[in-house]
């Protein structure tokens, strides 16, 4: 199973960076199994690949969601427990930065982006975040046991301290695979 997870993990991949037989050293694959809370229809998941000096690229996809955009990002806990996934916590800030946008600094480490969801209710996100590794003993970089959240609503990037984002409606743990 674990040699398939891989495999459908690298293809993944590939498709999204084009990879050559040069292009891509994984070191390391984790995922997050997506749940519905708050009253949500949604069910996702995520794959996280990390890549010899490139950082983690991450991949979600989520169904039974209602169109638009939708904030993800990786929450300090590791809790997906009760209806709202309110143990999860605050965004994961092992740098206390204020909120923001990916790449413009400042913003959280678990600060992703905005997922688009189309009228089919499914969408897909793919991000590469150089400031994460899966595993290791730098806590400020390492993802695991974190708690990946899809929100009701878009990130506005301004709001802190998350975005003005607005309720969890899906919840899964970054475990290692």
């Amino acid at each position: 199973m674990k040699n398939l997870l891989y495999a459908g993990s690298l293809a993944a991949l590939c498709a999204l960076t084009g990879c050559n037989d040069d292009t891509v050293n994984l070191v390391r694959l984790a995922h997050a199994d997506l749940e519905a809370k708050s009253g949500s229809s949604l069910i996702g998941t995520a794959s996280f690949s990390q890549i010899s000096g490139r950082g983690v690229r991450v991949y979600i996809v989520v169904s039974g969601v209602a169109p638009g955009q939708h904030a993800v990002h990786l929450h300090q806990n590791g809790d997906c427990s009760g209806p709202t996934a309110m143990n999860a916590g605050p965004h994961w800030n092992p740098t206390s930065e204020p909120h923001g946008r990916r790449g413009t600094a400042p913003y959280h480490r678990g600060d992703i982006g905005n997922i688009t969801v189309g009228t089919d209710g499914t969408g897909v996100l793919a991000v590469t975040a150089e400031d994460w590794n899966i595993g290791g003993s730098d806590a400020s970089r390492n993802i695991l046991n974190k708690a990946l959240i899809v929100h009701a609503n878009a990130d506005d990037y301004v709001s802190q301290p998350s975005g003005n984002s607005g309720a969890h409606i899906g919840c899964g743990v970054v475990m290692d695979q």
